[in-house]
């Protein structure tokens, strides 16, 4: 009777039963489809903050033009309405009087870049300068 309890422990004792097997197979299963989902989650932001980096440069590049005219030239910046690679660029330039300043004109120049639809996640980009004239 002795070596029939000692059979018993061994045997309780030999390894996991197939239900534990189970359970830590589902419970690492959810855990890898959890990290996933975050690094799909991160590459979609990735992509857009690559995308409004290069929204934004192209703003400043317009108005950098706009405002190199207007510093070399004695144009006043014109309004204009574009498409660059499929995005909408506006430039609204605007003009103001300044009293006691010579030549007395301060332009505003507004520059902003409107995605195009089949961009997601992106927000228009607006860049505003001032220079005097």
């Amino acid at each position: 009777m002795a070596t029939d309890t000692g059979a018993a422990a061994r045997r309780a004792d030999a390894g996991f039963t197939l239900i534990e097997v189970l359970i830590a197979m589902v419970i690492l299963a959810v855990g890898l489809l959890g990290i996933e989902a975050m690094a799909i989650g991160a590459a979609r932001q990735i992509a857009s903050a690559n995308s409004t980096t290069e929204y934004t440069l192209l703003a400043t590049e317009r108005l950098e033009t706009e405002l190199q005219r207007l510093r070399t030239t004695t144009q006043s910046p014109q309004a204009s309405d574009t498409r660059v690679n499929g995005a909408r660029v506006q430039v609204v330039p605007a003009s103001a009087a300044v009293a006691g300043y010579d030549p007395g004109t301060r332009w505003t120049i507004t520059v902003t870049v409107t995605p195009p639809s089949t961009v997601t996640n992106v927000q228009p980009v607006t860049v505003i300068g001032r220079a005097f004239e």
